[in-house]
């Protein structure tokens, strides 16, 4: 195996369009990035901050491995 896999979990509190602007923000790091096993709650009103999305995922990247 010539890589090796970075798995980051990751838990994300915000509207949904926040949410969405983060996932555009990972997709456009300079490296390859993926996101998997996304889970969304149910939005709930949260008071002075509006509608509230718990979303839960794991952020994966990779590294070479360097066989000497």
């Amino acid at each position: 195996k010539f890589y090796e896999d970075i798995p980051i979990k990751v838990q994300i509190a915000g509207g949904f369009h926040n949410t969405l602007s983060f996932f555009g923000q990972v997709a456009r790091l300079p490296r390859i990035v993926n996101v998997e096993d996304i889970a969304m709650g149910d939005a709930k009103e949260v008071r002075g901050r509006g509608r509230i999305v718990k979303t839960s995922c794991t952020v994966k990247t990779y590294m070479f491995v360097d066989k000497q």
